[in-house]
């Protein structure tokens, strides 16, 4: 049984939901009824699921997203069209895990040279963020050591895979890397 949203709230949270604007989805959910942060998640993905139904376009955009976000293919897809885009090679590929609110998440990043607000020496570019559920964290896992291996081959970069296991506290690569003097990289 679905928790129960009050009708005056489900006018404002449906298009919300409908835009996929969560967040504020969550904030106004938050701010009308009082409830917690974990009710208004459990609320507002009952929701989703029954506009979803509701909402046939919604339901399909929303299959559409969630085989996107979960499919090694549509991951393999989107790794390689962001390597194809960058505008020079890749120094190194680095795979980092992160857990949020809805899980963890495996990110797969080429750092550039360049200058960037993270780091005075390098450019880091998100390729593909996999959100893998159950068995399928050595799927995510196979396809970021497959995309390190497209920029080796190409390139001759270097792949950076410090916790093939959830770990949110491994070092950057540029972390990994002797100091330049001035520059702070290596501390």
């Amino acid at each position: 049984m679905s928790p129960s949203i009050p009708p005056e709230v489900l006018v404002e949270v449906d298009p919300l939901l409908l835009s996929r604007e969560l967040f504020a989805a969550i904030f106004l959910l938050r701010e009308r009824t009082g409830c917690s942060l974990a009710t208004a998640l459990e609320q507002l993905t009952w929701r989703s699921e029954e506009l979803e139904t509701l909402h046939p376009a919604f339901g399909e955009a929303e299959a559409a997203r969630r085989w996107r976000e979960r499919s090694p293919e549509a991951w393999r897809a989107e790794a390689r069209e962001a390597l194809d885009a960058l505008p020079r090679p890749p120094l190194a590929i680095e795979v980092q895990w992160d857990g949020d609110t809805w899980g963890w998440c495996l990110e797969v990043f080429a750092i550039l040279p360049g200058a960037s607000t993270a780091h005075p020496r390098f450019t880091c570019v998100p390729l593909v963020t996999m959100r893998p559920e159950g068995e399928g964290r050595s799927d995510a896992r196979k396809v970021a050591i497959e995309v390190g291996r497209w920029a080796q081959e190409r390139w001759g970069s270097l792949f950076y895979f410090p916790s093939p296991a959830e770990s949110p506290d491994e070092p950057r690569w540029w972390d990994t890397l002797p100091a330049e003097p001035g520059d702070g990289a290596g501390s």
